[in-house]
């Protein structure tokens, strides 16, 4: 058989799931090489390029070491670093991320890198999870191909990838072949699911008074809790000494108090509640604003 030249028109269009300017105060960086999203709970490896800096020996793909690989072996690496044979910060369930959830990183603000501040980026291009599902392809027919069934090639499949120099999305081929160069490998930034502990809040405030904020807190229910922390932004920092003790039950809440003494007048402030259990889960809620000044309530 004779097989039919096909001629790829692959689709241009750009997947940007908002154009809106994104603020993301919940970034919070664990200090480990994680960075926490609480208005997600998913954790991110804070790493701009994971398998040059820590492994660069996995990386074979076109210039070797570099960290561009390809959407497989970018998914090898990931299982890698749950098996524990690959830098995985104490946590055995990375996965990549989806694009819904890679562009919810994007601060389109900015570019070059176009990425909130809270994570060091590259101003290229990074691996998601989901596959593109707009590829297009024609074969190109004419009045002098042969009619009946013919072997031709399928498309190469696609997955999508933000370019973190602007923030857009884009398909890029999954898997490289001899024509392929290597602006088709891409860069790896792993993401988990946080486990959330069973306290359920209801309420968090912070009360701005004259050189003090008031952090005032409740919950409904507490399963196992051990107590709470509270974190405070510029750079986020613990700023209870000890932990605060849970006086909750599983039917029952309770109503707690902090009171941030260690304040400027007319200086905003970003606070973090945790709760955290006996087995050592936790869950961040947050964050709250506060002002304080001379003539507050």
């Amino acid at each position: 058989m004779k097989p039919i030249k096909f001629s790829y028109a692959f689709s241009l269009v750009l997947f940007v799931f908002s154009f809106c300017p994104i603020t993301h105060a919940a970034f919070v960086d664990n200090g480990d090489g994680t960075v926490t999203d609480t208005s997600t709970n998913l954790m991110w490896v804070k790493s701009q390029n994971l398998i040059n800096e820590d492994h660069p020996a996995f990386d074979n793909d076109g210039i070797p070491q570099d960290g561009l690989v390809t959407w497989q072996h970018a998914k090898d690496f990931i299982t890698g670093m749950n098996a524990g044979t690959y830098t995985n910060y104490g946590h055995t369930n990375w996965r990549m991320p989806t694009i819904q959830e890679m562009q919810s990183l994007v601060d389109y603000n900015t570019f070059n890198p176009s990425i909130d501040p809270a994570f060091p980026c590259l101003p290229q291009i990074y691996w998601s999870d989901t596959l593109n599902p707009e590829w297009l392809w024609t074969p190109v027919v004419t009045s002098a191909t042969p009619a009946g069934d013919y072997d031709y090639p399928l498309p190469p499949e696609e997955a999508l990838c933000v370019h973190f120099y602007n923030g857009l999305t884009i398909p890029v081929q999954k898997e490289a072949d001899a024509v392929i160069q290597k602006s088709y490998f891409s860069y790896i930034r792993p993401v988990r699911n946080v486990e959330g502990t069973m306290i359920k809040l209801s309420s968090f405030k912070a009360v701005p008074k004259n050189r003090k904020v008031v952090l005032q807190w409740a919950t409904e229910a507490e399963v196992d809790n051990a107590g709470f922390n509270i974190y405070k932004a510029e750079v986020v920092e613990k700023i209870n000494q000890q932990l605060i003790p849970a006086t909750g039950s599983p039917v029952s809440g309770a109503d707690y108090q902090f009171v941030d003494e260690e304040v400027k007048n007319r200086k905003t402030y970003l606070y973090f509640l945790e709760d955290l259990d006996f087995n050592g889960q936790k869950t961040r809620h947050g964050p709250e604003i506060a002002t304080p000044r001379l003539l507050s309530r």
